[in-house]
């Protein structure tokens, strides 16, 4: 919702290190306070009450009772839970969110807070120690710290049709941990713990392997610009179309007697593409008169317009082209319903 809220001061301080060779008790004891559970709770119409139907963590970024935590923890609820780290639960105001980088930011009533420092994300290096602290699989191993080093300081993950940039890591990381810290030695946050892998390939069989140590965090730094936005505008305006996309290649296109280009595998309802005409089995072929082939390239071209802005497509459909004007909408604004509850895995679907 807007807001005019002014911008707190994140006044986190910086934990006192009594032990320089190992930091990390000292880490750990002083900023457990400042991170909290984040419960879910949704409507049951069976029970006629809000039950919890998920949890994740979070941390205080303000003494004011700003909290951090990840977008997709808070996703349909109808009320959310922040437990302190005494057990205490306080009934939360989602002040904003960001499906697209992920991030929400909550407030409680609360005094005498302890908010975490907030560090420099640009300066982390590869092979630098952290630590990530959250609640591996719920509040039953709560406020569990894991230890270990940084993989990567710029890594591009798609996750769930969404590309961001992330902080990898090798500490431990499970569900439950997403919205949590990951601290540097100084204690301070460098990141927001978001997601692991857990397929690192598959073998002959078809069979998943298992990943080990693939987690990846939002660097606090652009994880800072979208949570100043939400708590002064309340809304954080991201152009897109609401549609999900397959590149069509050479092979697929000789295979399937189909053109190159962008397969809509599915599209959102109401979204900026389902008013606009796109369906799902569409295949984009132009963009404003441009050839379409690159899948990051398209999705980028999306992403560089404003919304409002018109994009004029030539789409094939039905082994005929036509053209479709579509608005670029706010995606954060897109729910999560499918057009005709359709979502196209692969190209089968263009099967005679």
């Amino acid at each position: 919702m807007p807001t005019d809220r002014n911008l707190p001061q994140f006044d986190g301080a910086t934990p006192n290190i009594a032990d320089s060779a190992n930091p990390i008790p000292d880490i750990v004891e002083q900023v457990k306070t400042g991170i909290v559970g984040v419960i879910n709770y949704m409507y049951s119409s069976e029970a006629k009450i809000d039950v919890a139907a998920g949890s994740g963590t979070g941390f205080v970024i303000s003494s004011e009772g700003y909290i951090a935590t990840n977008a997709h923890i808070i996703d349909g609820a109808t009320s959310i839970g922040v437990i302190l780290n005494d057990g205490t639960e306080l009934q939360a105001e989602l002040v904003g969110v960001d499906k697209i980088y992920d991030v929400a930011v909550l407030k409680i009533n609360k005094t005498g807070l302890t908010p975490l420092k907030l560090g420099n994300s640009d300066t982390v290096r590869v092979g630098e120690f952290v630590i990530a602290i959250g609640d591996p699989t719920g509040r039953e191993l709560a406020s569990t710290p894991t230890f270990g080093i940084i993989s990567a300081t710029m890594r591009e993950v798609n996750i769930d049709g969404q590309s961001n940039t992330y902080i990898q890591t090798d500490a431990a990381v499970n569900p439950g941990n997403s919205g949590g810290p990951l601290l540097n030695m100084k204690g301070e946050v460098i990141g927001i713990v978001s997601a692991k892998t857990v397929t690192a390939s598959y073998d002959e069989y078809g069979n998943a392997i298992s990943a080990e140590g693939l987690g990846f965090a939002l660097p606090i730094n652009g994880a800072l610009e979208v949570i100043q936005t939400l708590i002064t505008n309340g809304h954080m305006q991201r152009p897109g179309l609401g549609i999900s996309v397959l590149a069509v290649e050479e092979y697929e296109a000789a295979k399937y007697d189909i053109p190159i280009g962008m397969l809509v595998t599915s599209v959102f309802v109401d979204s900026a593409a389902d008013k606009g005409g796109l369906r799902p089995g569409d295949i984009i072929i132009k963009s404003d008169g441009a050839n379409v082939a690159d899948q990051d390239a398209f999705v980028k071209s999306v992403q560089n317009k404003n919304v409002g802005d018109q994009v004029t497509f030539e789409v094939w459909r039905d082994g005929k082209t036509l053209n479709v004007t579509v608005t670029i909408g706010d995606r954060n604004t897109f729910g999560s319903e499918l057009v005709d509850d359709l979502e196209i895995t692969d190209f089968s679907y263009f099967e005679k």
